[in-house]
């Protein structure tokens, strides 16, 4: 039975909140995590009883790769892998378009997707003339799946980043960063590392700083997600949480949401995608590596800025988002903003028409 409609469901639910116009207090934020920290944990600790005390994976030394008969008949996914060696992992990625384009787009995911959200991105920027780039992070898609929780990092992700434009010999301004969901904390985090490469950012449905970016509505999504990780585990129905995610079975065909749950034949292979929302073991690294980053944007970064919201995101508020980067990013050459239609979280799956088109007009602008 798929889950899609009742997920899809639950962000209608949400969408219907009326958001306070003031601020979200401290209160009331430590309030909402401590009872999803409470439920989390109290599930989770019942499970590493029952397994002896110890966690999911734990001190198990694989690294799994998922078969390629998994990624057969994929929706829409023609594309070649390639693959580079990282952190003792090899990472996937895409590679379309001619290697000599002045222009390179790089695309990256959130949680718990793949390069696979944006297979249907990708052609129109390729038909632009753009060389477009789209990686997997460890432990998602075609690349390596450490089954052992405990071998993933924020700072090896922010860092693969990087790796990947390296590896590629990238080495002038000419790179179009595109971010998305946890992908775009992640991508933001790599912006010092990126300053040599990088001419423009642009931010699909991603996160700013909290509540000033989330507001009520998605800082309840992002705690009620954080809950039923720890409550659920590795059994965490991928498939059916994107396509839910995207707007419910009515805009995502079956086909098109299996894509996102083939690089996890077991629940071994989901050891990342169970503890992603959870920002790892080591919150205050997470967040403190992100804010430095973000810091250092302020008095750095003057590539122009596209804010990319989908207007039927119930995680991310696409005018509070807007209010940040236009605030915080003062030495940009440009903020502008952009509403992606008939879209939800997963907004590249609804409408990658409006997506592609508005990372091609921002930048022909720019």
């Amino acid at each position: 039975m798929s889950l899609a409609p009742y997920v899809a469901a639950g962000f209608a639910a949400l969408d219907k909140l009326a958001e306070p116009p003031a601020p979200i207090s401290v209160p009331t934020l430590a309030c909402m995590a401590g009872v999803s920290q409470f439920i989390g944990l109290t599930a989770q600790g019942l499970r590493c009883l029952a397994r002896g005390g110890k966690s999911s994976g734990q001190g198990d030394p694989r690294v799994l790769r998922t078969p390629e008969g998994y990624f057969e008949g994929l929706d829409a996914f023609p594309f070649a892998p390639h693959y580079f060696e990282h952190d003792g992992c090899r990472l996937h990625y895409l590679d379309e378009g001619p290697n000599d384009a002045s222009e390179v787009v790089l695309l990256i995911h959130g949680m718990p997707t793949w390069s696979y959200l944006y297979r249907k991105v990708i052609p129109p920027l390729v038909a632009e003339g753009y060389r477009v780039l789209a990686l997997d992070f460890c432990g998602m898609g075609k690349s390596d799946k450490p089954v052992d929780s405990t071998k993933y990092s924020f700072a090896s992700h922010v860092a693969s980043i990087s790796a990947l434009v390296t590896h590629l010999r990238i080495n002038h301004p000419c790179v179009t960063l595109v971010i998305h969901d946890w992908g775009g904390v992640i991508g933001q985090a790599a912006l010092p590392t990126l300053a040599k490469v990088q001419s423009r950012l642009v931010v699909l449905n991603t996160l700013g700083v909290g509540p000033s970016c989330m507001g009520l509505k998605g800082m309840l999504c992002f705690f009620i997600w954080q809950g039923a990780c720890r409550v659920i585990g590795r059994a965490l129905p991928i498939a059916d949480l994107c396509a839910g995610g995207a707007g419910g079975p009515n805009l995502v065909s079956a086909k098109a949401a299996a894509g996102y749950g083939a690089p996890f034949p077991s629940t071994d292979y989901k050891a990342l995608a169970a503890i992603w929302p959870l920002a790892y073991n080591d919150l205050y690294r997470v967040w403190k590596q992100y804010y430095d980053a973000l810091c250092w944007a302020q008095d750095n970064l003057t590539a122009p800025i596209l804010v990319a919201f989908a207007n039927e995101d119930v995680i991310v508020d696409g005018a509070r988002a807007d209010n940040f980067y236009k605030s915080w990013m003062k030495r940009s050459k440009a903020v502008e903003s952009v509403a992606i239609p008939n879209a939800s979280h997963f907004l590249q799956e609804a409408n990658p028409s409006a997506v592609s088109t508005a990372i091609i007009t921002f930048i022909k602008k720019h």
